[in-house]
């Protein structure tokens, strides 16, 4: 089983009781724990959800009384829910715990500790607190005994990385029968306050596994893709969604709407830019977990997606049509997840949700699902995606507002061009693919400043929602000599209003390069003796020292071969550098070092 995502449905509505005092974060009556539990494979057993439902009074003392709801997987799945297991109540920063047809409360938790302290209480007893590290909001997260068998922490008011119940471990020996817990997340009031590294999702419920995964009239499923190589180069933003219902041949569908926006240059050179807002895809509808969709268009249904296949069945809907299915999987809320094809990488489809990459073509090359989300919350996500809506700075590409030097090698008789990639705010009535109505260039021994203008005429943004133009363009500046050079450029929007216009700053930018007629000849001609870098090649770490003590480096900079400065460093009056360019693409680049006794040129790879 894969850790991917949890479920966005709220289980139990929380009680309304009054908070107990004494602690800066206290247990309350919406809070839940998701805790995993793990074998020596690393493979998850059971899921556990434990919850507060309620309060009582025993011994004259407030508890919360708690509840847990799961599933076991053994031979068959094994659903139990909403099983008492005991109360807590928090004291002064301390959590205790009478367990269920216990008489004698355990001290399960003091959060009340400084560096150096010894636990006293049950969980992790005897171990010694080594740091404290502070979460947003201020929770403190207590290291301690960070040996190879017991690592673990306490979160303030919540408990350990093992859970409320379990003492915390990153390690489990690797021996039959052993097992471990692991601490997904920790919420309140449904929404995430702490999230395990392994845990992706909004809240900590677990669904029956029975359980059908209908569309929902707020599914939001955002994609991104991403291709920039040699010869081609297309960029999108985009986000499918539910824009309302229909009715036809008396079955009851959603309507499928697409918002997006994309930059493509093909092959020869040209882009082209594409913004769609509210474009209409079709209809979709679920039956029996399987989704139907009416393409725009057409008046036939076919079948998107089943989501009821095994392993070894063959696949008969459109989405990743006759492939076989590979292996079949349970998501933490109980999702299936459906590997096709011949491994667990490629062809994936969520019950639910539907493929991990574009929802309504598998065809698309370099393209992922985000985020998948319903009522604003999102339900999976891809790593290091948490935003579902589809925003204004989603259309701003890595390519935007970028300067590309052409061609990449100089041979000293050819003219050379900046290709400049520039994304602007516009009024949404503006047209989608502006473009520049001029430029200037104006030119030093070492610098151009290019000026475009862009003529936004009669229209005024004040007030009125913007979105992102797109405006690609060659400009050339002829032959140019052997030298460093640096480029500023600055699009500027005329608005016009009456008699009035106004100009303005829209996007500014610079970059800079190196131009030599041969690269290995400058080298060559440039470098001494008294200065030794290496390795060579190296895997980006580099060093830097000067065997003359006469001599010092101030900055260090990196070029790649066409001339682009990709790296620079300030540095101290040092002899002795080391360089971490391990960011950098693999490939040769030219590493200038610079002093008060002039400049020096290495050639550097990284592997």
């Amino acid at each position: 089983m894969r850790n991917i995502f949890l479920a966005g449905i709220t289980l139990f509505a929380p009680f309304i009781l009054t908070a107990q005092t004494g602690s800066s974060f206290s247990v309350t009556p919406s809070s839940a724990w998701r805790v995993d539990s793990i074998d020596a494979e690393w493979n998850i057993f059971e899921q556990t959800k434990f919850f507060v439902q309620g309060d009582t009074l025993i011994n004259s003392l407030n508890y919360f009384r708690l509840y847990k709801s799961g599933v076991a997987y053994y031979d068959s799945p094994f659903w139990y829910n909403n099983v008492y297991v005991g109360a807590i109540r928090e004291s002064d920063n301390k959590i205790y715990y009478l367990k269920k047809d216990r008489t004698t409360e355990a001290w399960l938790y003091d959060f009340n500790l400084d560096v150096g302290d010894t636990i006293k209480a049950a969980i992790a007893t005897g171990q010694t607190i080594l740091s404290i590290d502070t979460l947003p909001g201020g929770r403190r997260i207590f290291n301690y005994d960070l040996g190879h068998y017991t690592m673990g922490f306490l979160i303030e008011g919540i408990g350990t990385n093992g859970g409320l119940l379990s003492g915390g471990t990153s390690y489990i020996p690797w021996h039959s029968g052993q097992c471990a817990c692991q601490l997904i997340c920790y919420a309140e009031n449904g929404e995430l306050v702490y999230q395990n590294t392994t845990g992706l999702g909004s809240n900590c419920d677990i669904v029956h596994p029975g359980h059908q995964y209908t569309i929902q009239p707020t599914a939001r499923w955002r994609v991104n893709r991403e291709i920039n190589n040699d010869t081609l180069l297309d960029y999108a933003r985009y986000q499918y969604y539910i824009s309302g219902d229909t009715s036809i041949d008396s079955h009851h569908y959603f309507k499928l709407s697409k918002k997006n926006n994309e930059l493509t240059r093909t092959g020869t050179g040209e882009y082209t830019c594409v913004l769609n807002e509210d474009k209409y895809m079709g209809a979709i509808r679920d039956r029996d977990n399987k989704f139907y969709f009416i393409p725009d268009g057409s008046e036939n249904e076919e079948l998107l997606y089943d989501f009821t296949l095994e392993k070894g069945e063959k696949n008969n809907a459109r989405i990743y049509k006759d492939e076989t299915v590979f292996d079949v999987d349970t998501l933490m809320d109980n999702r299936k997840v459906i590997y096709l094809g011949n491994d667990r990488w490629n062809e994936i489809i969520i019950a639910g949700i539907g493929s991990v990459n574009d929802f309504l073509d598998e065809k698309q090359p370099y393209t992922w699902l985000t985020c998948y989300s319903e009522n604003d919350v999102p339900v999976y996500h891809h790593p290091g995606e948490y935003d579902c809506e589809l925003k204004l700075s989603d259309a701003t590409f890595p390519v935007c507002n970028t300067i590309n030097i052409l061609p990449d090698y100089w041979s000293g008789k050819t003219g050379k061009y900046l290709e400049l990639v520039l994304c602007f705010q516009l009024p949404r009535e503006h047209p989608l693919a502006p473009s520049l109505s001029g430029y200037e260039i104006s030119r030093s021994d070492y610098t151009f400043r290019i000026d475009l203008y862009y003529d936004d005429a009669n229209q005024v943004v004040t007030g009125q929602a913007v979105t992102i133009g797109i405006i690609a363009d060659t400009v050339p500046l002829g032959v140019l000599e052997e030298g460093f050079y640096k480029v500023e450029c600055s699009a500027n929007m005329v608005h016009t209003a009456g008699l009035c216009d106004t100009t303005f700053d829209a996007v500014r930018f610079d970059q800079y390069f190196r131009l030599w007629q041969n690269p290995y000849e400058a080298i060559k001609d440039i470098s001494d003796q008294e200065i030794n870098v290496f390795p060579v090649p190296s895997d980006g770490r580099i060093s830097i020292r000067l065997t003359n003590t006469d001599r010092i480096v101030t900055c260090a900079e990196v070029f790649n071969l066409s001339g682009i400065r990709v790296f620079y460093k300030d540095i101290e009056s040092a002899r002795s550098i080391d360089l971490d360019l391990s960011h950098l693409a693999k490939g040769m680049y030219i590493l200038k070092i610079n002093g008060p006794s002039g400049d020096s040129v290495r050639k550097i790879i990284i592997e």
